[in-house]
């Protein structure tokens, strides 16, 4: 049986199917952003800071010294932080940032839309097979 303690530390990283998304492309387009780093890169997944692969996108929310090291040991490919770190941390070889106003509430919008969006194509997929979708 798992300890708590284990459950607790269990890396958590979420697929987002086959599509890739580059940082335009999970920014809201309302949200004024500046990026560095290795242009053209994509993600497929999402993770925490501590937990991301070099698929996946992550934010963070720290600032200073917190933020320099969480963003320093990150595999992430591309990373939300706050705009305030602008010139101050820059990307790894190969890495992304995404300077914006507030990292975590763009990083829930974009996958709030992703949900919202296989959510869609599920139910288009259920409704071209004939099959009853809930509330039809």
């Amino acid at each position: 049986m798992q300890s708590l303690k284990d459950s607790i530390n269990q890396k958590i990283r979420f697929m987002l199917g086959d599509s890739w998304w580059d940082v335009g492309s999970v920014i809201e387009e309302t949200q004024e952003f500046f990026v560095e780093g290795t242009k053209g890169k994509k993600v497929n997944g999402v993770a925490s800071i501590e937990d991301a692969t070099s698929e996946d996108l992550a934010f963070c929310s720290w600032d200073g010294e917190k933020a320099y090291q969480l963003i320093a040991r990150s595999s992430a490919e591309i990373i939300l932080c706050r705009k305030g770190l602008k010139g101050f941390i820059h990307p790894r070889q190969g890495s992304q940032l995404a300077f914006v106003d507030n990292p975590k509430l763009s990083f829930v919008q974009f996958v709030n839309r992703v949900l919202h969006e296989k959510e869609q194509g599920l139910l288009l997929a259920n409704e071209r097979k004939g099959e009853k979708t809930e509330g039809s």
